[in-house]
């Protein structure tokens, strides 16, 4: 825990001293947020939990949510039996995750090593001219819209500062909301002038 702690605070210091846009953190931690990241073994510490969490916090650091193998550390048929543990993660900043229209981090197989091996993906649409997202009150009145909100809302799995996970969660639903309000409503410029035309 003493060396984890170290690395805490050198990631702190790097933030503050030279993290001036985009940041991308990314390895074997060692430590969990919390018993949902273990299975097996004893209890995990909750103080250890405290202070991964406190760190990216302070580091306004998000945990991307990794798609793949839950647990990407295994110990096979110890003395305590069968332990499996997420220690391996990706955690990036607000300012990367904007730098990037898709971002996914997946697990690979284990091969020589008890660690899944960790890949990222990332893209972005240089041809694409990005309009202001402008809230519609024709959603609301929209039967299918409560539910379709609370369900983007619901799977967005994240971790961090309870401001970066609010802005996460906010940027994913407002992606979400274009697609939707495309397939339900349509091109709805087109449709107005459309209908004024047909009145002229």
């Amino acid at each position: 825990m003493i060396h984890r702690r170290a690395l805490w605070l050198d990631l702190a210091d790097v933030m503050c001293r030279f993290v001036h846009g985009p940041w991308l953190v990314v390895g074997d931690f060692n430590v969990v947020l919390g018993s949902h990241e273990k299975k097996g073994g004893a209890p995990v510490c909750a103080r250890s939990c405290e202070e991964f969490q406190a760190m990216s916090d302070i580091c306004q650091l998000v945990h991307i949510d990794t798609k793949g193998a839950q647990f990407t550390w295994a110990r096979r048929k110890g003395v305590r039996g069968n332990v499996e543990l997420r220690l391996d993660r990706c955690l990036a900043n607000l300012d990367w995750l904007d730098a990037w229209d898709q971002f996914d981090c997946f697990t690979l197989p284990r091969l020589s090593s008890d660690h899944n091996p960790l890949i990222m993906s990332f893209s972005k649409d240089f041809g694409a001219r990005h309009s202001l997202f402008r809230f519609r009150k024709m959603w609301v009145e929209h039967s299918d819209f409560n539910d379709f909100v609370k369900q983007c809302w619901g799977s967005v799995v994240t971790y961090g500062c309870p401001l970066s996970m609010l802005q996460h969660k906010l940027r994913v639903l407002r992606k979400a909301l274009r697609v939707w309000n495309w397939e339900v409503f349509g091109n709805i410029h087109k449709k107005v002038d459309d209908d004024l035309t047909a009145l002229a």
